[in-house]
């Protein structure tokens, strides 16, 4: 890949003067991850001369073996000085890089490095499949090894203990090992820790690629932090209280995420609340107050209780008038003789008068209903 934050050539022509190659992300790439390979690697080099010396920036996680092999090889047939400076971490494959021996390794205060033993992914092999990759893999660990034993000048029992389990270097600690020849004291990597991921030298790093390794690497990580930063490094866990306003000035891309994670949030929130609201007021509604409903469900935002009670009140207020109504419809009776005197002056309640009873009745009970598991 040669995407030109991430990979990147500087030729000078004047060939006394050396050409700068910066090496950012995963060796290999990958379809979602940034990164060089060695044909990428190959053809950046056609531009630099023979003998012209040759400067490497480099801040990889790793990635193939066999693309930092094919890389190391290119390096060596180089036959200018070559400087590599560890611009964040150069761990696992990336390591095999810094491992030219005819290349000089530069680490500026807070860079780390990493070794560990080749592995491979096994999810979908067959058991005569993983028994070859076994004895492949063998190999290739005895081939990394004898790669760190020509750098390092340590002896092969040692390095097979180191990379048993992840070792993290610290600048210090790799050129006593002899994984680089300097510290540069003059140049501080930035180091930063947000979230679940590690920004080491401005390469973000998820923070699960170093569960294996030791308690106190954020600490010897934040040797390397300005004073400003360390604080999110070593005290990741310790709660920061900060206005709106902070965190607007600070974090603008947080706090744009959390407000637009905050108003999908509320949106979907609203939309369901609204959607019980209108369902209870239609379990709730009664025939022959569909003004009422249709007021409550659009125009008011009533809830179904208050629109219980709206109709209880509108039952009344109509159960009133049809009893005025027939006081004067008796009243207008009282002066017509016996023959007409056996007539009862109170109308019998019509069956549409008790079918609205009973549906009141249901209306209070849910009514009754609803005001219990409010108090529950």
């Amino acid at each position: 890949m040669t995407n030109n934050f991430f990979y990147k050539v500087t030729a000078q022509a004047n060939v006394t003067q050396p050409a700068r190659l910066d090496l950012f992300g995963v060796i290999g790439g990958g379809f979602w991850e940034e990164g060089f390979d060695e044909k990428s690697f190959k053809d950046a080099m056609s531009v630099v001369k023979e003998t012209q010396p040759l400067d490497i920036y480099l801040n990889s996680p790793g990635g193939s073996v066999f693309a930092g092999i094919a890389i190391l090889n290119l390096l060596k047939q180089h036959k200018g000085a070559i400087r590599i400076f560890v611009m964040g971490i150069a761990a696992s494959a990336a390591t095999l890089i810094t491992s030219a021996p005819n290349a000089r390794v530069i680490m500026p205060t807070g860079s780390m490095l990493m070794v560990h033993a080749p592995r491979l992914s096994a999810s979908s092999m067959t058991a005569k499949q993983l028994k070859e990759a076994g004895v492949a893999l063998e190999k290739i660990e005895e081939s990394v090894k004898q790669i760190y034993v020509e750098k390092t000048g340590m002896k092969e029992a040692d390095l097979a203990e180191m990379i048993s389990h992840e070792t993290y270097m610290t600048a210090a600690e790799a050129v006593a090992k002899g994984f680089a020849d300097e510290v540069d004291t003059t140049q501080k990597v930035t180091n930063s820790f947000e979230d679940n991921v590690i920004m080491l030298g401005g390469m973000p790093v998820q923070k699960n690629f170093f569960d294996n390794a030791p308690e106190d690497f954020l600490n010897k990580l934040g040797e390397g932090v300005a004073p400003t930063q360390k604080k999110s490094i070593l005290n990741r866990n310790e709660e920061v209280a900060m206005t709106l306003e902070e965190i607007k000035a600070q974090h603008p891309e947080l706090y744009k995420q959390i407000r637009d994670e905050g108003r999908e949030e509320g949106l979907q929130a609203g939309m369901t609340q609204e959607r019980n609201r209108i369902k209870a007021i239609e379990e709730m509604a009664l025939a022959g107050h569909e003004a009422i409903v249709a007021k409550a469900k659009f125009d008011t935002g009533m809830t179904a209780e208050q629109l219980a009670v709206e109709m209880i009140k509108a039952e009344k207020a109509k159960k009133t008038t049809m009893a005025q109504s027939r006081e004067n419809d008796a009243e207008d009776l009282n002066g017509i003789g016996s023959a007409t005197a056996s007539v009862d002056a109170t109308p019998t309640a019509s069956a549409e008068d008790k079918e609205r009873e009973e549906l009141l009745k249901g209306a209070n009970e849910r009514l009754s209903k609803m005001h219990k598991t409010m108090e529950v």
